[in-house]
């Protein structure tokens, strides 16, 4: 199957801001437009930069030594003195784990936006669709958008609330974990994917499911077995390792 014949161009402007708009309120004429101009510098900007400013909010915020305790208490260990004394003191630690977080909020969003494009690439490749990878980044990427929204969250919980001893889990108020009433204390991977996922994450599964099945013409089910299968052998493999 052809590229050509797997894309249907909706009529009027395809701009970057009208493909904002209408990846939320019109997804199809979203992704016609995308099939026939693919574009990714804008989500994943604002992606980027969105994430960055939370975590930079967050170590900006957080009393840094407790925020280690924390963690270790929540692994079941003892983070001893000189660990904090030997690194120059509380002084130092938050511009060290602000810096960390930073580049690992980057890649954060970069790697699951490559090693997506990849895998439908070459799901693509395998079924014949004729979908290039820049084309499958630019869907995923603006599938992504959605998530902005549980990010804007967090910003917001930082700018109204006291974050001196909040946990990074407590930070997205949209999240499972937080409209369940769970306790963020603990550690447990149930519980850290609870407080990691939130209901935009579906909505941006939902839209790639959708951009998919619009793309290479297969059924819904099918696209959403597709788009979800590398997820869920990914959390059941980490389920596994680390115990649930």
């Amino acid at each position: 199957m052809s590229e050509e014949t797997n894309t249907t161009p909706g009529p009027g402007p395809t701009g970057t801001a009208w493909v904002l708009v209408n990846v939320f309120t019109a997804p199809r004429d979203a992704f016609s437009a995308l099939a026939v101009r693919p574009t990714v510098l804008l989500p994943i900007v604002a992606l980027t930069l969105l994430n960055t400013a939370v975590i930079v909010g967050y170590y900006s915020q957080v009393d840094t030594v407790w925020l280690m305790q924390t963690m270790a208490a929540d692994a079941g260990q003892a983070l001893p003195p000189e660990a904090i004394e030997g690194q120059g003191g509380a002084a130092m630690m938050g511009p060290v784990m602000m810096a960390i977080g930073t580049v690992g909020g980057l890649l954060q969003v970069l790697i699951p936006l490559l090693l997506a494009a990849g895998y439908l690439t070459l799901v693509s490749l395998f079924g014949n669709d004729g979908v290039t990878f820049k084309r499958w980044l630019s869907a995923v990427a603006w599938s992504s958008m959605p998530t902005t929204i549980g990010m804007l969250s967090a910003f917001v919980n930082l700018a109204l609330n006291d974050a001196t001893h909040m946990r990074p889990t407590e930070l997205n108020m949209l999240s499972v974990g937080n409209f369940l009433g769970l306790e963020a204390a603990g550690g447990g991977f149930v519980r850290t994917l609870l407080f990691s996922m939130d209901p935009t994450m579906l909505w941006s599964l939902a839209l790639l499911t959708f951009g998919y099945s619009l793309w290479t013409r297969r059924s819904l089910v099918v696209s959403f077995v597709i788009i979800v299968a590398p997820l869920v052998i990914w959390l059941g493999g980490l389920g596994l390792v680390v115990g649930m």
